[in-house]
């Protein structure tokens, strides 16, 4: 009789580590702000701008320091000077163009076409000292975006705008984001956007459907508008004519010059200042057109934006989530533009500090495993020295 044959030998399946979740959280308050933010107000006022680099430095290092990812904060370590040098080389680009506007119009021309060319040279340069001078748990961001890949992004589809009658535009604004955040990396783990330019596009005909149905809306209204106001300038017309009084006989007028108390009055028929019906019911439908534009407009940076952020992923390390909504935005805004109009600007820091805590509230990033033990992992080399050229060569802008 033989022997039964042993059992194989199973091997254990690989689980994933389990997902945790960890909401940013943001604990600045407007009271602390405020006193760091009128202090930068007043000396970059009496320094002429030059302070603005110090008041950039101090204001991120505020947020950055109270923006919290599993109960550890953000570090901002950006030096002033490196601020102060995209300032200046913006800045004077800036003012020779404004200036040689009203002096030599081609000269204007020239420095605006100068700006577009260096744009995105610019905006590499800033992205990347962003980044770097970014730390999380003694670990540094880092960007590793080209500058040739920010000349096509920025550039080269910029120009294909006309030639396709506008079409590529949701293609180059995803073109962009992901240049922004799938570029970013902490430590030796890099971030991909793994997301696609359809929802762009899709996001963008709903955006442009609705804008489309508005117009014809708007074409339709306008005669019906036209015809309300002439009924109100006849109507306006007929009551003036009836309201003449007649003038009295000259021999009347000769015998008695003054009037009996009982008379009727002229009435005063010069033009007020004050709005008839017609002109409320055209100001209340215009500014009901440009709010329904501006929701558009928020509608598909909103949708866009979450997109992004929730098709990113941080190597093995997790994924972020996004779910910031559309009238929370719309309210915050409306809100934030009130406080800040009645209270002459003095309610900015408020606004500002509002606003941080509400997309910190609205953010979370989904990690496979304990982020303390990926920190320490990266190594003290990534913490210490990251990109090292970032600092000698790069830059931020101000403008």
């Amino acid at each position: 009789m033989t022997p039964a044959a042993a059992p194989a030998a199973v091997t254990p399946a690989t689980t994933p580590a389990p997902e945790h979740a960890h909401p940013f959280e943001f604990h600045g308050r407007a009271g602390e702000f405020f006193r760091i933010w009128i202090v930068n107000v007043v000396l970059t006022v009496l320094t002429l701008g030059i302070y603005a680099a110090w008041a950039k430095v101090r204001t991120r290092r505020y947020f950055y320091g109270n923006t919290l990812l599993d109960g550890k904060p953000f570090d901002f370590t950006g030096n002033p000077i490196s601020i102060l040098k995209g300032n200046l080389l913006f800045g004077g680009l800036f003012v020779i163009y404004t200036v040689a506007g009203s002096v030599f119009p081609p000269l204007a021309i020239f420095v605006g076409l100068l700006i577009g060319v260096l744009a995105p040279w610019l905006i590499q340069k800033a992205l990347r000292f962003r980044a770097h001078n970014t730390v999380h748990r003694n670990v540094r961001l880092n960007f590793r975006g080209t500058t040739g890949e920010a000349y096509g992004v920025f550039l080269g589809l910029a120009l294909l705008i006309p030639f396709t009658l506008g079409f590529i535009t949701p293609y180059m604004q995803f073109r962009q984001k992901r240049y922004f955040i799938g570029n970013l990396g902490w430590g030796h783990v890099n971030a991909s956007m793994q997301g696609g330019a359809g929802f762009f596009y899709k996001t963008f005909f709903k955006s442009f459907g609705l804008i489309f149905i508005l117009a014809i809306l708007a074409s339709l209204a306008i005669p019906f508008f036209n015809m309300v106001q002439k009924k109100a300038e006849r109507a306006q017309k007929a009551s003036s004519v009836q309201a003449e009084p007649v003038a009295p006989a000259p021999a009347a007028a000769e015998q008695d010059l003054t009037l009996p108390t009982d008379a009727p009055k002229r009435r005063d028929t010069r033009p007020g200042i004050g709005l008839g019906i017609p002109e409320i019911v055209v100001i209340a439908a215009v500014s009901a057109v440009y709010l329904l534009f501006f929701l558009l407009f928020l509608y598909y940076q909103v949708r866009t934006n979450n997109y992004t952020l929730n098709t990113t992923h941080w190597g093995q390390l997790g994924r972020l989530e996004s779910k910031v909504r559309v009238r929370d935005l719309l309210w915050l805004y409306i809100s934030n533009g009130i406080a800040v109009l009645l209270s002459l600007g003095l309610l900015i820091p408020w606004v500002k500090v509002r606003m941080a805590r509400y997309r910190a509230a609205r953010t979370t990033f989904i990690a496979c495993g304990s982020l303390d033990a990926v920190a320490q992992s990266l190594g003290g080399n990534v913490s210490a020295m990251g990109d090292a050229g970032a600092d000698i060569f790069d830059f931020d802008i101000g403008f």
